[in-house]
């Protein structure tokens, strides 16, 4: 099976999040791919279809990325019917499981708590600095 490590830029344009440049870079390859409405900004207007999205091909491939979900959404086969033979590794994830959150991702979680109450739990003492 081959691997990729793989990120999206996407250009937040109208609202929309479709991606505009991506990277993957394997064993043997460097591969890159710029979105045709770079060049057409008028396809930015139209409703969001794979047209616009990142062709990844049938081969089983394990895609390697930081916030990998985030980057999922915006390749092609992921909206098709068919099973996709891609799996998918998160290193943020991972990094979670290893070091718990960052400062910064402290205060964004607690930040986003609507309930507004403290939370003291063992697992948010453990993090990077």
């Amino acid at each position: 099976m081959q691997w990729l490590v793989f990120d999206v830029e996407v250009c937040i344009q109208n609202g929309n999040n479709l991606p505009t440049l991506a990277v993957a870079i394997s064993p043997d390859f460097v591969y890159s791919w710029v979105s045709p409405a770079l060049d057409q900004p008028w396809l930015y207007n139209r409703a969001p279809n794979t047209d616009l999205l990142i062709p990844f091909g049938s081969e089983p491939k394990t895609v390697i990325g930081h916030h990998i979900m985030f980057d999922r959404a915006r390749i092609a086969e992921e909206y098709s019917e068919k099973r996709s033979n891609l799996r998918f590794l998160d290193t943020q994830s991972l990094h979670v499981c290893v070091s718990g959150l960052e400062n910064t991702q402290k205060g964004q979680w607690l930040g986003a708590n609507s309930r507004n109450e403290i939370l003291d739990k063992d697992w948010m003492k453990v993090g990077s600095p």
